[in-house]
């Protein structure tokens, strides 16, 4: 075996035994519990890391492909835990793309290292070519992609490098797919990528570097002289590099890279510790899901229903969701007393769809009415619906979460009596940090949707509950999920509610347009809930709402 040839096994030995292993140390999430997220057992990446480095040096092709198929398996349940992080965030974070992008590229490279053991033609390449290929997806795809979501966790939300760093890492992260079709079907943009690359990658190395931590400053520089000679290689394009060729770039480019920058990169970041601002793990999702259809009496059916308690409201006490920066007893009285003893209001709702969504919406409408469940109003805006309301109280061990009680809304019929289902939730609330939050479950087939609300003071003592992120700071757990038995996904989805006192709002009748049937007298709290669709407002239902005689 030449010296190059063995110089390459090396780094793919190292990348699988070193660098991969920290890597993934870095995706674990910690659990609001204090544990840490598993991902995978460390003893079954060490053993089909060994395994593919014994690969590297038996002569026998069958044993070899044989012993680096674990590494193929593992590789590509660390890529299926890297898509399930992604769905699984509360608000989208670049730093934490990176990780998971980094982690979907590693399979590549293992299944390169399966075609170079196996003697495999794949895209035109084979030996040598084929090595060098499991190795790139193994340092810069996995590597280097962590590497700059961690520069990501270390730098401001803000500022100049904040904005430097998001460019390269963007570039970072799809260059490297872009790359790969150039050097399989289009050369021109093979060498275009390559340079894009090199050039993003050594923003990185200066982003380390004046980190002034002695690793990462190697690992900086590291990173600069690598790309430079990656640049280089990149002029000539990877597939008409020859022999020689091929081993000025591992040893100027391949071991620099695979060492020096993602190496120390990643160690460096290991002793100095990094840590996220993405949302712990551990949110309490309920636990009740449907079968089929849910309908108005889907708690009676399922004998969820607590008969030892009884509700009035979606809290016991309003009061309860302060935090250091809200009060909510200081929210109006009127507001306080929709929330604590909501069955005691009546409630006539209009809504206004997004000329947009509003052919979307009729036929969500029709669907929503066959499986009972989340039938938004769609009528003109001119026109509204009178809602009934009744809260009940569930069984907290059935649903899992703790003093859940349900609130089921439906249009009212012509009897007085219960309609076609607009909403039926399980209202509940959790805590993190000191905040509260509303956790609101609408049972659906074999499924929940929930919607978990942070809550804001507005003007005139009333309150906002939304599930969009905040501007800055750690990430909280407002979000819309689809929570299933197989775990949570956080949903493109999200809605914004205002809830204020009629009575500090002097020209609300004219504004809203206060519908014909409702005495304007009698309405004691106005809502808004807009609801919003990858960031657009596709519907907008407002609430007249009063206490019942």
């Amino acid at each position: 075996m030449d010296a190059p040839l063995f110089v390459a096994r090396g780094l793919l030995a190292l990348a699988a035994l070193v660098l991969v292993p920290l890597a993934v140390s870095f995706a674990r999430r910690p659990h609001r519990n204090g544990e840490s997220e598993a991902g995978l057992d460390p003893r079954a990446l060490l053993l089909a890391a060994l395994a593919l480095g014994v690969a590297l040096t038996v002569r026998n092709r069958a044993l070899a492909v044989l012993l680096s198929t674990p590494w193929l398996v593992t590789s590509a349940w660390l890529a299926i835990w890297g898509l399930r992080r992604l769905v699984t965030r509360a608000r989208p974070r670049l730093e934490e793309l990176a990780i998971d992008v980094g982690l979907v590229y590693l399979p590549v490279g293992a299944a390169w290292a399966v075609a170079y053991q196996a003697d495999l033609v794949v895209l035109g390449f084979s030996g040598t070519q084929a090595l060098l290929t499991a190795l790139h997806f193994h340092v810069a795809g996995l590597g280097a992609c962590t590497l700059a979501g961690l520069v990501g966790r270390s730098l401001p939300e803000r500022g100049v490098r904040r904005a430097a760093w998001r460019i390269a890492t963007v570039v970072i992260v799809t260059g490297m797919l872009a790359l790969a079709i150039g050097i399989s079907y289009f050369r021109p943009l093979e060498r275009v990528m390559a340079v894009v690359l090199a050039l993003a990658m050594a923003v990185l190395g200066v982003l380390l570097v004046s980190s002034r931590s002695p690793l990462l400053v190697v690992a900086g520089f590291a990173g600069i002289w690598g790309m430079y000679r990656a640049a280089s290689f990149a002029l000539i394009g990877f597939g008409g590099l020859d022999a020689s060729w091929l081993r000025r770039m591992l040893l100027e480019h391949g071991v620099v890279n695979a060492v020096g920058f993602v190496g120390c990169g990643l160690l460096g970041f290991r002793l100095r510790g990094s840590s996220s601002r993405a949302t712990p793990a551990g949110i309490p999702f309920s636990a009740i899901r449907a079968r089929g259809r849910v309908g108005a009496r889907f708690f009676e059916d399922a004998a969820l229903m607590d008969a030892s308690r009884q509700k009035t409201g979606l809290t016991d006490a309003f009061a309860e969701l302060s935090r250091a920066e809200f009060d909510a007893s200081a929210c109006a009285p009127e507001v306080r007393a929709f929330y604590e003893h909501t069955a005691e209001h009546w409630l006539v709702v209009r809504a206004e769809w997004s000329p947009l969504f509003r052919a979307a919406g009729v036929l969500w409408h029709a669907l929503a009415r066959r499986f009972g469940q989340l039938a938004l109003p769609i009528a003109d805006r001119s026109e509204v619906e009178d809602v009934t309301s009744r809260i009940v109280a569930l069984h907290d061990e059935k649903d899992g979460r703790h003093d859940v009680r349900a609130w089921i809304r439906t249009r009212r019929a012509a009897d007085g009596g219960e309609g076609e289902v607009i909403y039926v939730a399980a209202y509940s609330s959790h805590a993190r940090d000191g905040v509260r939050y509303m956790n609101i479950a609408f049972p659906l087939p074999y499924s929940n949707m929930t919607s978990v609300l942070h809550l804001d003071p507005i003007e005139g003592g009333g309150v906002r509950l939304s599930t969009r992120g905040r501007a800055s700071g750690p990430d909280g757990d407002e979000g819309v999920w689809l929570s299933t038995a197989l775990g949570a996904a956080r949903l493109p989805l999200d809605e914004t509610i205002e809830v204020w006192p009629a009575r500090s709002d002097d020209g609300w009748c004219e504004r809203l347009s206060c519908p014909n049937p409702v005495d304007p007298t009698t309405v004691s709290v106005l809502a808004r809930h807009d609801m919003w669709l990858c960031g657009v407002r596709y519907v907008r239902l407002t609430y007249f709402i009063g206490a019942k005689p």
